[in-house]
């Protein structure tokens, strides 16, 4: 490139325009006889002079008054510098683009550049696109056009990887930008991918080793440590088929209502404390559990206010309350202290008519 630069130069500083015949003159021997007339004597150096000067003229482009002694010594360095060039052999790296001395210097140097930012690409140093516009408009040849074509690519993609940076926080640290480890971030990327399928419930499909092992930070090991232990509760829930025969309507795998729980729970305890108040035998005891299991699992519907069970109920309770009302009467008619009153309440309804008698007898 300086070589044909240096040409440019020196094609600049002529006085004149020259044609491209100019290129079919010996200017090597017109500079020698050029010197040789100006040391010779009048009139062979006027002699000597006109006929380089007229062979110079005979190819100037345009009009104008030529410098014989400067541009000859241009030209002929020019000659000198045109051999040169045509013996240079850039090969394939300059496919394309060298054309030999007609290279455009412009092109070439967009080439280089291309070269210089492509070494700095590859040893991760910071590189910019200044320059290349030739090669990356495709005057620099399809090699040095794709190489312009990828730094810019690459470029484009440093610029995006810029404007990620806030990933690093919420990746838990994953993201690092050039140095993130893609292989740890995809593992991650998929453990989420599960995970957030099964925010409610189920049991992750794939075993997440990076994640379970930490590889993939603290946070998301945590998240999988207690994905498994949920798996393991549900694992336990799935298998309590039996609860759905023994408590219909109540227990329903992983649908269960757990206020519905709360809700049996609290009836079954009333209903244990109501049978212990009736003071049955152990065999009557069972008779009447055996009774309300099958009212509960066959006759529920008529547990309600209008069924035919809830009525009675209903009833049963309203004589209990005048009962109640009648010995709280008779124990402050006959003056009885607490005690008698408790006394009273344990008794069986038999029993409390013929007391009642016999303390109203007396």
């Amino acid at each position: 490139m300086q070589l044909i630069e240096e040409m440019s130069q020196l094609r600049a500083g002529l006085s004149v325009k020259y044609a491209s015949g100019v290129g079919q003159l010996n200017v090597s021997q017109l500079q020698r006889d050029w010197a040789k007339a100006e040391k010779a004597f009048w009139p062979m150096s006027w002699l000597g002079k006109r006929k380089v000067r007229s062979a110079l003229e005979g190819v100037i482009e345009g009009t104008g008054e030529p410098r014989v002694a400067a541009d000859l010594s241009a030209l002929v360095r020019i000659k000198s510098l045109r051999e040169e060039v045509q013996q240079l052999n850039p090969g394939a790296a300059a496919e394309g683009l060298w054309a030999g001395v007609k290279t455009r210097v412009d092109h070439a140097r967009s080439a280089l550049k291309t070269n210089t930012a492509l070494h700095a690409a590859r040893m991760h140093k910071p590189f910019a696109l200044e320059g290349l516009d030739a090669a990356l408009e495709g005057y620099c040849g399809e090699r040095w056009t794709r190489e312009a074509q990828r730094l810019k690519t690459l470029l484009d993609l440093d610029h995006r990887l810029t404007e990620c940076a806030s990933l690093s926080e919420s990746s838990h640290g994953l993201w690092q930008g050039h140095n993130t480890d893609s292989a740890v971030l995809r593992s991650a990327l998929a453990f989420e991918r599960e995970r957030l399928v099964l925010l409610q419930r189920g049991m992750l499909q794939a075993p997440h080793q990076e994640v379970a092992e930490g590889r993939c930070g603290p946070a998301l090991q945590q998240q999988h440590e207690w994905l498994q232990r949920r798996s393991a509760v549900e694992a336990r829930l799935l298998s309590m088929t039996g609860l759905a025969t023994e408590c219909p309507g109540v227990w329903n795998a992983l649908d269960t209502d757990s206020d519905g729980i709360e809700r049996a729970m609290k009836f079954h305890a009333s209903l244990k404390a109501g049978l212990s108040g009736l003071g049955l035998d152990p065999s009557a005891a069972a008779g009447a559990r055996r009774s309300l299991h099958q009212v509960l699992a066959t006759r529920r519907s008529e547990l309600g206010g209008s069924g035919v069970i809830g009525q009675a109920c209903h009833g049963a309770m309203a004589k209990l309350t005048d009962l109640n009302s009648a010995i709280d009467q008779f124990c402050n008619n006959a003056a009885q202290p607490d005690t008698v009153r408790r006394a009273f309440a344990d008794l069986e309804p038999v029993e409390l008519a013929e007391t009642a008698d016999r303390k109203s007898v007396v």
